[in-house]
């Protein structure tokens, strides 16, 4: 829409449609699900490919609100954490690791009370258990390294 000052964008790709599952909570995409970072303005569909459109620049995997990635080239790393609700903090645990905050309940499918310790491969730490009342919103760790 030339003299509004807004550029639009448009990219099509094919996606191979599969039909949800009525016994998955619609609320939370499932982890082989894909989405966009951006709006979807148009789609169109022939046979078992839908073809979608819009403001994105992003087509792939849904991750949950965090995942992993290299430092080196910005990649996902695998396993996908899929933390289920919003991530307000992170600290390193400084053993490689970090220690995460925020409002979820679940990483990488444990149960995690708004608190969890994700290990250095970057899977969620099972025998690290610590549960916060209320939403997480910054931590410290002691010089030590003993309290968080």
């Amino acid at each position: 829409m030339a003299g509004r000052g807004i550029t639009w964008g448009a990219v099509l790709f094919g996606i191979t449609c599969s039909a949800a599952r009525a016994d998955e909570p619609q609320s939370v995409p499932r982890a082989s699900a894909w989405i966009t970072d951006n709006r979807v303005m148009a789609m169109a569909r022939t046979r078992d490919t839908i073809y979608l459109g819009g403001d994105f620049k992003y087509l792939g995997p849904w991750t949950g609100y965090g995942f992993v990635s290299s430092t080196a080239t910005g990649a996902v790393r695998a396993p996908a954490l899929n933390i289920n609700d919003q991530v307000n903090c992170a600290v390193s645990d400084e053993r490689g690791g970090w220690f995460i905050g925020g409002a979820f309940t679940n990483v990488g499918g444990l149960a995690r009370q708004r608190l969890a310790r994700i290990r250095p491969d970057g899977s969620p730490d099972p025998d690290w258990v610590a549960n916060a009342d209320a939403d997480a919103e910054c931590m410290v760790l002691s010089q030590d390294g003993s309290r968080l």
